[in-house]
């Protein structure tokens, strides 16, 4: 049985995987300062896309290779894991801070 989602490798447990550390980010994504909500925000676009990609019928294989598919998904998921660690070593701004920093 192939696992892959298509010919680009990637497999419906990376998918998954992928989906669940997103979808932790996003729970927390109102305690990212804002340089890194605004990755978060273009990392979400590029993780919708994957998702329908990789729904048969849903997907443009023809627009993008199999090989830029794969190179999509590792970009997000290299993103991801960095805002995630980023989390766990910045404490977030309080809104007054977070203003504060806007206006310089």
């Amino acid at each position: 049985m192939n696992k892959n989602i298509d010919d680009s490798g990637i497999q419906k447990e990376e998918l998954q995987q992928l989906e669940q550390v997103h979808d932790e980010l996003r729970g927390q994504a109102h305690l990212l300062k804002p340089d890194a909500k605004r990755d978060f925000d273009q990392l979400e676009r590029k993780f919708e896309q994957i998702k329908r990609d990789a729904q048969p019928g849903l997907g443009q294989p023809a627009q993008a290779s199999a090989g830029a598919r794969r190179q999509l998904f590792d970009s997000v998921k290299e993103g991801l894991a960095r805002l995630s660690r980023s989390l766990q070593r910045e404490p977030a701004l309080s809104g007054a801070e977070e203003e504060e920093e806007e206006e310089h």
